[in-house]
């Protein structure tokens, strides 16, 4: 696999005031995407100055107002990198995170879905490492092959800025709009559990 084949989808709904440091912070991985993919679901807000500075470097979907799953969905179509990551709008990465998260594929064939740690950060507030915990294992560095209960409380678990998929993984599985805002806990669920 080309380490660097991943596309990242970012849905981006009235996101004028957080978009560019999302869109600067996948742009400066040290192992830079292969595809960037803004999914406009239908903003109100003035993104064109966004369209002109980062002409060339992303892709832009416009869409009407159908929610993040299907956003998400429109740009998985668009992707051609054989891993897909997901980023929201109002998030961003540390600069490494493509570049360890790749690395996990390469070391790891068997790999189909790749997980890390985040941070979070509320206004005004200190930025504080999430508390994600994988069921009963609290690490982050192996790979897990889940069953049981294990696969349910790890998929809900799975934080969607952090996650990068094989794409193939996704050829039959979407976010299924209406489960706003657990459209994406229910794709992870019924793509671990069907692993």
């Amino acid at each position: 696999m080309e380490i660097s084949d991943v596309s990242v989808v970012i849905p981006v709904y009235n996101a004028s005031a957080t978009l560019r440091r999302a869109v600067e912070s996948v742009l400066g991985q040290t192992r830079p995407p292969k595809q960037v993919i803004l999914v406009d679901d239908g903003s109100t807000d003035d993104l064109s100055e966004y369209e002109r500075q980062y002409a060339g470097r992303v892709e832009w979907i416009r869409q009407s107002n159908q929610g993040a799953a299907a956003a998400r969905n429109r740009g998985m179509t668009q992707a051609s990198g054989r891993l897909i990551a997901f980023l929201d709008a109002d998030d961003y990465w540390e600069p490494e995170k493509l570049e360890i998260q790749t690395d996990w594929f390469v070391r790891h064939p068997e790999l189909d879905i790749c997980v890390s740690r985040y941070y979070e950060q509320l206004p005004g507030g200190e930025r504080t490492l999430g508390t994600t915990r994988i069921g009963r294992f609290p690490r982050f560095d192996t790979v897990l092959r889940l069953t049981g209960r294990d696969t349910f409380d790890a998929a809900c678990c799975f934080w969607t800025g952090t996650v990068v998929v094989r794409r193939e993984w996704l050829a039959t599985n979407r976010f299924e709009s209406g489960l706003e805002p657990a459209e994406d806990r229910d794709l992870w669920i019924r793509l671990v559990r069907g692993a």
